[in-house]
Formats: C-alpha cells, sequence, structure tokens
C-alpha cells in the first residue's frame, strides 16, 4: 500500500524515524493504532454513559431522586474538603 502525506507530515515522518523509529511505515503504523485505540476508549466511554443515563434514569422513574440544592451543597463540601478549606 502507497499512501501520499503533505510535506508537512512527511517532515514530521522523518524526524520520527531519525529519533528511532524503524521506517516511515512504523511510524504511520504507530500513529494509526493511538488513533485506534483511542476510537475504541470514546466507544467504551459512549457506552458506559449511555449505561450510566439508565441507571439515573431507572432510579429516577423509582423516585429515588435528591434534591438539586442538597446535590450541589454536598458538591461544595467535597470541593472544600479537597482543599482543606472549612465550610
Amino acid at each position: 500500500m502507497n499512501i501520499n502525506v503533505s510535506p508537512e507530515l512527511a517532515r514530521f515522518i522523518k524526524t520520527k524515524v531519525d529519533a528511532g523509529y524503524g521506517s516511515p511505515s512504523d511510524v504511520v503504523e504507530g500513529a494509526l493504532r493511538l488513533w485506534q485505540t483511542s476510537e475504541q476508549r470514546e466507544s467504551i466511554t459512549g457506552q458506559t454513559l449511555q449505561r450510566l443515563i439508565a441507571v439515573g434514569q431507572a432510579e429516577a422513574d423509582r423516585g429515588e431522586l435528591i434534591d438539586g440544592h442538597r446535590v450541589f451543597d454536598e458538591m461544595r463540601q467535597h470541593s472544600a474538603a479537597r482543599q482543606g478549606t472549612p465550610r
């Protein structure tokens, strides 16, 4: 497979080869693997978010809700405790 890249990317690839990568192909393969891993993480994060939303919706449907003012008070207390400042 042959690919074309911009002159700027070609220079970047060359600097990576000069820094120790075996070949331009190794540089491109490494970059693609990072991209693939990043997309897999995003997918997992999206799935996790959907699951958490479903859990929250089920709790709300059962009436297991917390007053918004209480939530923010608890968040402020938690933040103050982490910063070591009394509330």
